[in-house]
């Protein structure tokens, strides 16, 4: 979540857009989304349905249709159109079993995706030092020393939670390289290093755009959100504010680039991209004026879009004392892949503790 710099106030979501859990996730964290909708964090946009049971499903591109094909009615099929907008399908834990197509629950976060983590955080009891970039990662007497600055602590576990190509002291490093002994460490492992090595990452250019006054129905704004799957530059464009049910607020814009466009820019910054982001967003919507106040982001290491083999939810780079790796690249790129992340790193971390 991003505030805007300058009076007048304003927040954009400039990365996940909503929370989307699939049925079977509704289950395995219910707790978690029942206390984040009554905290008034999550709100949910659709009530949860389910369709019939298909036996096989020929998927097209989401957001078109799509047909259904029922086999072993004498040998016909029967076609039905679904929109997949909001729909997936779910495979089944045995072979031989029907798919079952059923239609996903999306939330939206009031205050913004950072509400989230910072109720985590909350809940767990932990005080968390931000704006502390780690420096230094060493093993020294079977403990972890770790550097910021001047100031040096000494761990009996360490989770790293970073994008796998800094972790491995890999460029790009846009939040910086961790220097000390630990990379030796993890290399030693040849398939452990091999397979982090196969981590990769989608990439995409954002921009916040803040507004003093309001534009719903105005400017061509008539929508929340709008897709553009066919155009070559942006991808999505949000209402933000609307988005999250603040009809009061003036007008906050989350713009996304395409993944195509990012990945042939990945060379420039996000300042040197702002000005063809705009430039094109004006050519979509030639009555937007222009905002008060503009932020830009590139995302290099955006969704997940290769995760590490098996998405074990986290991975032990060495035993004693523990040091682990994971987040959402040891699973998937969604609230529920982290949740997956968070859960079988406790465990692990009890387990390597032996608390």
């Amino acid at each position: 979540t991003s505030h805007r710099r300058e009076g007048g106030g304003g927040q954009v979501d400039l990365g996940a857009q909503y929370i989307t859990a699939t049925s079977s996730y509704q289950a395995s964290h219910a707790r978690h989304y029942k206390e984040l909708v009554k905290a008034g964090l999550l709100r949910p946009l659709i009530s949860q349905t389910r369709s019939k049971l298909v036996d096989r499903v020929a998927r097209t591109e989401i957001g078109e249709m799509m047909l259904v094909e029922e086999h072993g009615r004498t040998g016909k099929k029967t076609g039905v159109s679904v929109s997949l907008d909001d729909k997936y399908w779910e495979d089944p834990l045995e072979s031989g079993q029907p798919v079952h197509l059923m239609r996903s629950s999306n939330y939206v976060t009031p205050s913004g995706v950072e509400s989230l983590v910072n109720y985590f955080w909350a809940k767990s009891g932990c005080v968390v030092d931000t704006f502390h970039p780690l420096q230094t990662l060493d093993l020294v007497d079977s403990q972890w020393v770790a550097q910021t600055g001047e100031k040096v602590e000494q761990f009996d576990c360490v989770v790293v939670t970073m994008p796998v190509p800094q972790l491995l002291g890999e460029y790009p490093a846009p939040e910086g390289l961790v220097g000390g002994n630990f990379l030796d460490i993890v290399r030693r492992d040849e398939v452990v290093y091999s397979n982090l090595r196969g981590v990769k990452y989608n990439s995409i250019f954002c921009l916040g755009l803040f507004y003093d006054t309001s534009l719903q129905g105005t400017a061509g704004l008539d929508w929340t959100v709008k897709y553009f799957p066919k155009d070559p530059i942006i991808r999505f464009v949000s209402m933000d504010n609307i988005k999250r049910g603040d009809s009061t607020s003036s007008t906050c814009l989350t713009v996304q680039s395409q993944l195509a466009y990012a990945q042939a820019n990945l060379h420039k910054t996000k300042h040197e991209m702002t000005d063809p982001l705009m430039s094109h967003l004006l050519s979509l919507l030639p009555s937007l004026p222009p905002p008060s106040s503009i932020i830009s982001h590139k995302w290099r290491y955006s969704q997940t879009s290769t995760p590490y083999p098996g998405e074990p939810g986290c991975v032990l780079l060495h035993p004693d004392p523990p040091l682990m790796a994971a987040g959402d690249s040891f699973t998937h790129s969604n609230m529920d892949g982290c949740l997956a992340s968070a859960t079988t790193t406790v465990d692990s971390i009890l387990m390597g503790l032996k608390l």
